[in-house]
């Protein structure tokens, strides 16, 4: 053992203090260089997540927030949104005739033009799954026009179908289906918290589910509250109540502008 005695002098060297120091200024460069690196991973993680369900520039925003501590995809009762519901009819036609190559370039390139179609009018992306695609506006933030954004955003996407199908499979009798439907949605990520997903539930999915299904080829059908929520802003034509899974649904075809 080794007993310091300041009588006897001061055991270490201006130097040796000096080179202390020096490692220890090193070592918290190095603590706060790998904070900054975890934030950024954390920041990218983050980013990557939400670009799966949000437009850039919404998600952009929920980046630069001061206080990050409420998460966007978080689950949450959401009192005013809107729900599109599209569905691809064809696609057993386009397999049988063509390749797997040709389906999958197809469905990739289709799927990703209605996408962007959802982000261009302030959608979120529910899900895709199959040949469907359920998209929810007004979420996070409950905006009292959620209802005809998705409306137009139906018939947006009913043109871009229009011309990728012509491109794509121009012999095959495709079409789009949509439906639309307005009222409150529990909606966010669920589930194990390293592999969350994205739902939403409530009766107006179902009933876009349900609107979709009885719409017809290359239509958009809104169903009673979005129709209502949309005002004077389209044009609605009163569609024959058709049963879907036991029962009548009641749906407007949207023409387009009032």
């Amino acid at each position: 053992m080794i007993l310091l005695d300041r009588g006897l002098g001061d055991p270490f060297t201006a130097e040796d203090l000096e080179l202390v120091a020096l490692v220890g200024y090193q070592a918290a460069i190095a603590i706060d260089r790998e904070r900054f690196a975890e934030r950024a991973r954390a920041s990218d993680r983050r980013s990557g997540e939400l670009l799966r369900h949000f437009p850039s520039n919404l998600v952009h925003a929920a980046l630069t927030q001061e206080s990050l501590d409420r998460n966007p995809l978080d689950l949450a009762l959401r009192p005013e949104a809107a729900v599109l519901r599209a569905e691809i009819d064809g696609l057993l036609a386009l397999a049988e005739i063509g390749s797997m190559d040709q389906v999958e370039v197809f469905l990739h390139e289709c799927f990703e033009g209605l996408q962007a179609v959802v982000f261009d009018y302030g959608g979120v992306l529910e899900r895709r799954a199959g040949s469907s695609l359920t998209a929810l506006f007004g979420v996070p933030g409950g905006e009292p026009e959620s209802a005809i954004h998705a409306l137009r955003c139906g018939l947006a996407m009913q043109q871009r179908f229009g011309v990728l199908r012509q491109v794509d499979a121009p012999l095959v009798p495709m079409a789009l289906r949509i439906g639309v439907e307005s009222g409150r949605v529990l909606a966010g990520n669920y589930g194990p918290s390293d592999r969350p997903d994205f739902a939403a539930f409530g009766e107006a999915v179902d009933a876009a589910v349900a609107l979709a299904s009885a719409a017809g080829p290359g239509e958009v059908a809104a169903g009673p509250n979005a129709r209502e929520r949309a005002g004077g802003e389209l044009a609605f034509q009163p569609v024959v109540p058709r049963p879907v899974d036991r029962t009548e649904v009641g749906a407007w075809r949207v023409s387009g502008k009032g």
